[in-house]
């Protein structure tokens, strides 16, 4: 159980740990991580009996662990390791029902094995390389930018209440190390000398409009053509209570959320509907604000469950909506905020239909706006009873959040290992804006009151560490790309098949009619397609009968085509590599056969001229091919063979030969530069 539980919330334990027969069913892999980063150790030990085996994984994965870093883990088998009782005595007990066994063995404790214990859990954490590499900077200070994670900071106007308190930051334009005009928050507490200071790529000074803030994120990170782009996005509002975030977000119709509404029905076409969820986390539990007060769960995913759907027609019907069940937000009055927010809000955006530039959406595509509860010190607002409940729960979240964005970025400016989104249900659900592969834009919201400088620091230390979060947009929109080719491929093939007759056909393509020998009759097997050398109109896909009948038997399809000017097939072909992807060549001609066919991927198989054709449907439609055998193959580029390497070993099999066997009495010599090309695949080369 414990390493179960150090395995979901290792920031709650501390370094040392003493460990007695432990046993788990799937072991911690990020085990050596979370001691590393908490400079701690394990000590171990372990008395077989009929439950807790040698044979067992935890016994053979913490004797690893000890062999690989000794400094993290020892390991003890008691019954090995130590002469006994000099280190532990041992008493057994007849007693039935204690265990599983004969009997009982009960622990008796050694001085000598306490004063070890002892030492060894008392020992301080040794340095952690991970601390102490955590950026210091904002990523502008070190001259660089963020392009899928942009950090915002916004300083609300001095409230009646504050009248009077002096401010603890200044806020300046300066140059970055690039030369761009950025801003500087100059920031000093009460009594203390030391200033610190903050550069960040947009600060809103306490008289910028809403106009001003919705302009910049806008032009910084347009959220919504991300939606449309099938990737997804996020914007955070994040601060103490009280600061201003209610307003950014909402600001009775002139937030960002009525902003980015308008902006997405404006944008949206006809065959695309908007699909909104809205719900809030109170006391980790998250609950439809469209359908109060049912209860949501959460999927394995961190995907949340259950919520009322709205497709509102126009960007005023969903305003509208969201105004009404903003009406149901948990909310109080506390000595720091007459309104004070009690539940972190999220409203979720999806499109059904067409989505992106190639007519597809990439699933799960969602922008979410996101205002998070304010965190507070409970003895500045005062809180207790209920309210004081509810100030924990949304530290705990807020502090899980801040983890996450620490474990981010700690190993500078890296992640490490483990990330842990699953401390706090926010994070789960939001996992996709922290690191993932959506555009993420935070605004942290700060009171430039002296009286709050601590919180203000708070704040600012979380937006700095926040700019080296790096979100993978790209992954997500060529993720939308492939998914859009994949749904025109389905769309090109559906209900397409071809007739063989004594196992020929003519098969019509942009190069004109292709005669081809084939069987598709096995309907669930893989299709092999294997294409001829270059030669006279006496080379065709006969050369690959003795293939035939062994892959029938395998449960295999398979198409051996006449390329044209070959064989049975009219028109010509060039022999030239570079003429391979040309308009009609040899690589439109396998395609329009595959489509033909009705199959998606086949297995490409070609010999000499076959085999550069077959590498360059590969390198040039790497979704259609299943895996790629290229026999002598004739190419000239070895950068083409070196992108075969991320198919794999399973996936590319390179043959080269100084003869062959398939009927072809020219004693064929392997090229010098194909040989090379070869030596940079991962896949097997035979001779």
């Amino acid at each position: 159980m414990f390493l179960r539980a150090l395995q979901k919330s290792p920031s709650t334990f501390a370094a040392r740990h003493i460990l007695h027969n432990c046993t788990i069913g799937t072991w911690p892999k990020e085990l050596a991580q979370f001691l590393r980063t908490k400079g701690g150790a394990i000590r171990s030990f372990w008395w077989c009996d009929p439950d807790h085996l040698r044979e067992s994984n935890v016994y053979r994965e913490f004797t690893a662990l000890m062999e690989k870093t000794p400094e993290l883990c020892k390991f003890v088998d008691l019954q090995r390791d130590k002469e006994l009782p000099a280190y532990f005595a041992f008493a057994q007990v007849a007693q039935s029902g204690l265990s599983r066994a004969d009997g009982a063995v009960v622990l008796g404790y050694c001085n000598s094995a306490v004063e070890e214990l002892v030492e060894f859990a008392k020992a301080p954490p040794r340095a952690s390389s991970s601390e102490s590499s955590a950026p210091k900077k904002t990523l502008l200070q070190l001259g660089l930018q963020n392009k899928d994670f942009k950090v915002f900071v916004r300083v609300r106007p001095p409230l009646a209440r504050e009248a009077g308190i002096a401010p603890c930051c200044e806020v300046s334009d300066v140059d970055d190390p690039r030369g761009r005009t950025v801003q500087q928050i100059l920031l000093k507490k009460p009594n203390i000398e030391e200033t610190s200071e903050f550069v960040f790529e947009g600060v809103f000074r306490p008289e910028a409009s809403q106009d001003d803030v919705w302009n910049t994120l806008h032009e910084s990170l347009d959220v919504v053509g991300a939606l449309l782009d099938g990737i997804g996005a996020t914007v955070f509002a994040y601060g103490q209570t009280g600061s201003g975030k209610t307003h950014t977000i909402d600001g009775d119709g002139t937030g960002i959320v009525a902003r980015i509404v308008r902006d997405l029905y404006s944008r949206v076409t006809a065959s695309q509907i908007v699909d909104a969820q809205y719900f809030q986390l109170y006391n980790e539990t998250f609950i439809d604000l469209i359908a109060p007060p049912n209860r949501l769960s959460v999927d394995g995913s961190g995907t949340i469950v259950g919520a009322r759907s709205l497709q509102a027609a126009s960007a005023e019907e969903l305003l509208s909506s969201i105004q009404a069940g903003s009406k149901y937000r948990a909310s109080g009055s506390t000595d720091m905020n007459d309104s004070s927010s009690r539940s972190h809000a999220i409203l979720s955006i999806s499109l059904c239909g067409d989505v992106g530039p190639s007519g597809s959406s990439r699933a799960g595509a969602r922008l979410f706006v996101v205002e998070l509860a304010g965190s507070e010190r409970v003895k500045r607002s005062g809180v207790s009873g209920a309210r004081f409940s509810e100030a924990v729960a949304i530290n705990q979240s807020l502090l899980a959040l801040a983890n996450v964005v620490q474990a981010l970025v700690e190993n500078g400016g890296r992640p490490r290992a483990h990330i842990p989104y699953r401390d706090s249900a926010l994070t789960h659900a939001l996992r996709d804006s922290l690191g993932g592969t959506a555009r993420t834009a935070l605004i942290a919201c700060i009171s430039s009151a002296s009286d709050s400088a601590e919180e203000t620091l708070g704040t600012l230390r979380f937006a700095s560490c926040a700019t080296h979060v790096q979100n993978r947009a790209e992954d997500a929109k060529q993720e939308a790309a492939e998914q859009a080719q994949e749904e025109q491929l389905d769309e090109a093939i559906s209900g397409r098949c071809v007739e063989f007759s004594s196992g020929e056909a003519v098969i019509a393509t942009r190069a004109g009619n292709i005669h081809c020998y084939g069987d598709l009759s096995a309907t669930d097997g893989p299709l092999v397609v294997m294409i001829h050398y270059y030669g006279h109109a006496d080379v065709s896909g006969l050369m690959w009968r003795s293939m035939f009948d062994p892959l029938r038997a395998a449960g295999c399809r398979y198409l051996a085509p006449d390329m044209p000017g070959h064989g049975g097939s009219e028109g010509e072909s060039s022999g030239k590599p570079e003429d391979y992807a040309t308009a009609g060549g040899p690589v439109d001609v396998i395609i329009d056969l595959l489509n033909a066919c009705g199959t998606k991927r086949a297995i490409l198989m070609g010999y000499d001229w076959g085999g550069g054709i077959a590498c360059a449907v590969a390198q040039h439609h790497p979704a259609r091919c299943q895996r790629l055998i290229a026999w002598c193959a004739s190419v000239r580029e070895p950068k083409v063979m070196e992108k075969f390497k991320s198919m794999g070993r399973k996936a590319v099999l390179i043959l080269t030969t100084t003869t062959t066997s398939l009927g072809v009495s020219t004693d064929w010599r392997q090229r010098p530069s194909t040989r090379k090309c070869c030596g940079m695949l991962d896949g097997p080369i035979m001779e």
